[in-house]
């Protein structure tokens, strides 16, 4: 898959979970992208960098597609950085149900116990 490919940089990030992200993005739209990490460090595809030990983390892309992509680039980091926000709220805000609702639980259970409706 990789072999015809002439890789040119796209972009930079010093952010990996955004780098990770993007490059996630562009494989699905079908493009060819490897994602680097580091200095010198070699060109790897992008499900093989669990491990990006130090920025910059460079996406590459096939050369024919490259101008196709940066046309579109910021719209993708736009759209990534919006569903990232997004996510974390949910979670945020999912968080603290749960613990609103164990709380809840917990203190019916007390009172419960307490006018002896149920043996603990």
């Amino acid at each position: 898959m990789y072999g015809t490919a002439q890789w040119q940089e796209l972009c930079r990030f010093t952010d990996p979970q955004l780098a990770r992200s993007v490059a996630t993005s562009i494989e699905s739209m079908e493009f060819e992208v490897r994602l680097a990490a580091g200095p010198g460090d070699p060109p790897q595809e992008r499900a093989e960098t669990t491990g990006l030990a130090q920025p910059p983390y460079v996406i590459e892309v096939d050369h024919g597609d490259w101008q196709t992509l940066a046309d579109i680039l910021d719209e993708i980091v736009d759209e990534q950085l919006e569903f990232d926000r997004l996510f974390e709220t949910r979670h945020r805000r999912l968080s603290r149900q749960r613990i609103f609702i164990i709380i809840t639980l917990t203190g019916v259970v007390e009172v419960l116990a307490i006018l002896g409706l149920i043996e603990l």
